[in-house]
């Protein structure tokens, strides 16, 4: 699997905290309107999944979620008209990354064979400072039927 590097990016994101799976659907919802609200969808544009914490050791409950689009440096965020959007840099780096195409419910076990056999045979260890991802490019994210998605799946690696 190729290792990408990433670059420092600018990105807005909205937060949910709770299960990961399925549950997130609702939250890219609320953030696409926001996007399509914003005109900022093109064929172009890069969103991301960032998974903050370890479904593992962390309980549903408290895991963190960020929905994000990568933005210019002048972008701003008005937080009477944005209340839920926050900006913040992500860090880039080296990921180990690999096309995905499923479900919400699939995408957690795609990560755990990344994590349990991709991660190991690439000679590489996982980066635990940086996030978890999934990388969206373009407008259309649908998959080839039509409760499924694509995306890119990327682990940090040093």
């Amino acid at each position: 699997m190729p290792i990408e590097t990433l670059p420092k990016t600018k990105i807005a994101y909205m937060r949910q905290v709770g299960p990961y799976g399925p549950p997130l659907m609702d939250l890219w919802k609320r953030f696409n309107k926001w996007v399509d609200r914003r005109r900022l969808l093109n064929d172009k544009t890069i969103r991301f999944g960032l998974s903050l914490d370890n479904p593992m050791t962390t309980p549903a409950s408290e895991l963190r979620y960020d929905a994000a689009i990568v933005v210019d440096d002048k972008f701003q965020v008005d937080l009477t008209l944005d209340p839920d959007i926050e900006l913040k840099i992500l860090e880039g780096g080296e990921y180990l990354m690999t096309p995905f195409e499923g479900t919400g419910k699939e995408i957690g076990q795609a990560f755990e064979k990344m994590f349990n056999e991709t991660v190991p045979k690439s000679g590489r260890s996982f980066d635990y400072r940086r996030d978890v991802l999934e990388r969206y490019v373009g407008k259309k994210i649908s998959g080839s039927t039509a409760d499924t998605f694509r995306c890119d799946l990327g682990i940090p690696v040093k």
